[in-house]
């Protein structure tokens, strides 16, 4: 804390599969840790990297007023995490202090991978919706996948022929429409995400039956359940 101007907090946010919500309590001790840090003051920024369910952000900042917080989501694949990092398609930045966010933005535009990425501001609680939207969009993308591909089998038809078709629609590509012999959707982040999602939608009296029917259709699916043996993913987990 002490030599640093920006501070990435990048920390597990175990899945509870019970209660459908993220385990905060890692994130609260390091929070805690960092902001009140005797060499913490105004002109350090920290970073909120992990995803977090809408309104997480907000509530540290309100707990550590004096603190310049921030989101900032990562979009990675677990198989492709440093080509995905380095590529990015937009880089989301979420917060109310125009001077962190400029911070974070020379940052960002100080490495030459990130010259001319686009950057887009938002508050705290947008930034960490668009990153739940943005999975929970390809999980179900998955699981639609995963229906049709059950169809085939009983007509007779070859999935893959159905699905190069239909990929070959750009508002669709190939991305996230194959279909496994695991099925369904696994992973750290996407049965996390969308379960965590629904927890929350809950909480607000939201209507997500929705996303529950990905859900538990992806859960009667699945094979492998393998975020439940990724060290960190789950409560209780590995």
């Amino acid at each position: 804390v002490k030599n640093s101007d920006i501070i990435f907090v990048c920390l597990p946010t175990p899945f509870n599969e019970e209660k459908l919500e993220i385990d905060l309590s890692i994130y609260d001790d390091v929070m805690e840790d960092i902001c009140t840090n005797e060499f913490m003051n105004e002109g350090k920024v920290v970073v909120i990297k992990s995803t977090v369910v809408p309104g997480t952000t907000d509530l540290y900042s309100q707990q550590y007023e004096d603190v310049n917080i921030v989101f900032n989501p990562e979009f990675l694949t677990e198989t492709n995490y440093l080509n995905d990092f380095i590529n990015t398609d937009r880089i989301i930045i979420g917060g109310v202090n125009d001077w962190a966010i400029q911070s974070l933005i020379m940052l960002y535009r100080s490495v030459p991978h990130f010259k001319d990425t686009p950057i887009i501001k938002m508050s705290t609680t947008a930034a960490e919706i668009v990153k739940y939207q943005s999975n929970v969009l390809m999980a179900t993308k998955v699981a639609i996948a995963n229906v049709f591909y059950d169809l085939c089998e009983k007509l007779g038809v070859k999935y893959d022929d159905v699905k190069d078709a239909v990929g070959m629609d750009k508002r669709i590509g190939q991305e996230h429409i194959g279909v496994s012999s695991e099925r369904g959707f696994g992973g750290k982040c996407f049965p996390k995400d969308l379960g965590a999602i629904i927890g929350r939608c809950r909480e607000l009296d939201v209507d997500c039956k929705l996303l529950e029917e990905v859900f538990y259709y992806n859960d009667r699916i699945r094979k492998v359940k393998d975020w439940q043996e990724i060290a960190g993913a789950t409560v209780g987990g590995r």
